[in-house]
């Protein structure tokens, strides 16, 4: 659901007035936006949605009372007061039992998926079968809202009705938690998908075939991803297809596979690039460079060095040194400080096999959040964590000791590792923004180890691809990531890192998991127009 940003913004305020019983804060609200705006559809369903009950409530109320959608709002609210209640309300108990709502209802208020379908006939059944399915979304009961639309299917709707129901759940996924159980809801899709004629919706069927294959995603069940995904290259949204397929061959480590979707995900982008030369788009283009790079310049050495004093402070007892790597130790040696286009802090430290006691006293503090997803075990090589009062994120990396070389690494979201060597060092200590740190003792050769001629700042250089100290280059791990980076170039406008890339990709061209010869000249002329436009814009 894509929700206006006026509407968000009523929608925080009118929930944090009503769970905080602000009466100033919601009369503040009332005399801004009016009654009527606080009776809007979008911010109902927004309320539904963010399972906020007090909101859907009180707007069902004020709804009520002013004989606005008066039907389906009596229902909404009436359904509410009931669940929340765990009894049924008078004011709707004489619909009876064999009411849709009045057993969706229940089963709810009971936890049970037991109910009685009856038949559509009018437009009010059909009405009252959404609402049913939608509470029962609504309260994060999906096996129940699978059990509703099979049956509701079972009628036999028509197609608009299909096509309706496909909107609504659509419209509440954008809006479901993340601990959403996503293989029922990915089914409820598929149940509807079942539902459409192919040939006839074609643009239909594989919107709802792409909504199962994202829910599948967030369930990490690659399997169905796979499946389901292989089914959607034809149309419109093909290119969502390729990247989720990508991802699932990723996933379950089939890295060739994922390369071959990449290069046709790619493909896809490169075949949408509008390659007119208008100065109008090439001006667009540069003030939305000149707006990413703006975002850059947000990243604040004071509140990063507050950050880094409190996570080696929570670390101390532990015994544990955290110390400076990549490119903020690249930062330090350079000037002293963090570099402009940072926009996060990378630290090392060693211990590994201690993650877990490090996570818990992390944890313990409350002064950061972590991303449990990277706690992999003897896996884990990376652990992201963000300063809850100053929203720095520092990048932990631990490193390991192995044959004669440090070594850390990447443990990426679609589940790959990535390893760099280093030789080996020891730690010496020093003053990085205002806080006492440590820095491994041969910064020169640790930094050329990690970016060559790390003395000349090169803004386009890609670590990932183009590191010296990176273990396997050339295998498909690699081949991979310089898509990946690819793709990033791209959709953040980093165009001058596309050479970069293929350049390193031409370098293994022998290998398996090489680009093919028709998709590099695609992306090298479309650096080149890229080159050209800013060029042109510049010299006016």
């Amino acid at each position: 659901m894509r929700v206006k940003t006026a509407t968000l913004e009523n929608f925080n305020v009118l929930t944090k007035a009503l769970n905080t019983n602000d009466t100033v804060l919601l009369g503040q609200l009332i005399e801004k936006i009016g009654l009527e705006g606080l009776m809007d559809r979008d911010l109902l369903h927004l309320a539904r949605g963010s399972r906020q009950p007090s909101v859907v409530m009180f707007i069902t109320t004020l709804a009520v009372e002013n004989t606005t959608q008066f039907e389906r709002a009596y229902l909404v609210l009436h359904a509410y007061r009931s669940i929340m209640g765990n009894a049924l309300v008078e004011e709707i108990a004489p619909l009876g039992d064999d009411h849709i709502v009045i057993q969706t209802i229940s089963a709810l208020i009971h936890n049970r998926d037991d109910i009685n379908p009856p038949g559509i006939v009018t437009e009010t059944d059909l009405a009252n079968w959404f609402d049913a399915i939608e509470l029962a979304v609504d309260f994060g009961r999906l096996p129940l809202a699978e059990i509703l639309i099979a049956d509701f299917l079972a009628n036999k709707p028509e197609d608009a009705a299909i096509t309706s129901l496909k909107y609504r759940l659509s419209e509440r996924q954008a809006l479901l938690p993340p601990l959403t159980d996503w293989n029922s809801m990915a089914r409820c899709h598929e149940l509807i998908l079942n539902a459409i004629d192919r040939e006839a919706y074609s643009e239909l069927w594989d919107h709802v075939n792409l909504h199962a294959v994202e829910c599948y995603a967030k369930a990490e069940n690659w399997n169905r991803v796979a499946e389901l995904a292989k089914r959607s290259d034809h149309n419109s949204d093909k290119h969502v297809a390729f990247h989720r397929l990508a991802e699932a061959y990723c996933q379950q480590g089939d890295y060739l596979a994922s390369i071959r979707e990449m290069d046709r995900f790619i493909e896809t982008i490169c075949e949408h690039i509008d390659l007119t030369p208008d100065e109008k788009s090439a001006e667009k283009s540069e003030d939305q460079c000149s707006s990413t790079s703006t975002a850059k310049d947000d990243f604040n050495p004071e509140e990063a060095g507050k950050a880094l004093a409190e996570l080696q402070e929570i670390l101390e007892p532990t015994g544990k040194a955290i110390f400076l790597v990549s490119g903020t130790l690249l930062g330090y040696a350079r000037t002293g400080s963090v570099l402009s286009h940072d926009k996060d802090m990378d630290v090392g430290l060693f211990g590994w096999e201690e993650q877990f006691d490090i996570v818990q006293r992390i944890l313990d503090s409350g002064k950061f959040k972590i991303f449990f997803e990277y706690i992999r075990g003897n896996r884990t090589y990376q652990l992201p964590v963000v300063h809850y009062e100053t929203g720095t994120t520092i990048d932990m990396f631990f490193y390991r000791k192995e044959n004669n070389k440090f070594v850390t690494g990447i443990n990426a979201p679609w589940n790959y590792l990535q390893r760099f060597e280093f030789s080996p060092f020891v730690l010496r200590e020093t003053i990085f923004l205002g806080t006492n740190v440590w820095v491994p003792h041969n910064i020169d050769q640790n930094l050329t180890e990690n970016f060559g001629n790390w003395r000349i700042p090169e803004p386009d250089y890609v670590s990932h691809v183009e590191s010296p100290s990176m273990i396997g280059a050339g295998e498909l791990v690699h081949m991979l990531v310089c898509r990946l980076n690819l793709v990033s170039a791209i959709t953040e406008q980093k165009y001058n890192r596309i050479p970069r890339i293929l350049t390193v990709l031409d370098h293994y061209s022998d290998r398996p998991g090489h680009m093919e010869n028709h998709l590099r000249q695609m992306l090298e002329t479309y650096s080149k127009f890229v080159d050209k436009k800013f060029s042109r814009r510049s010299a006016s």
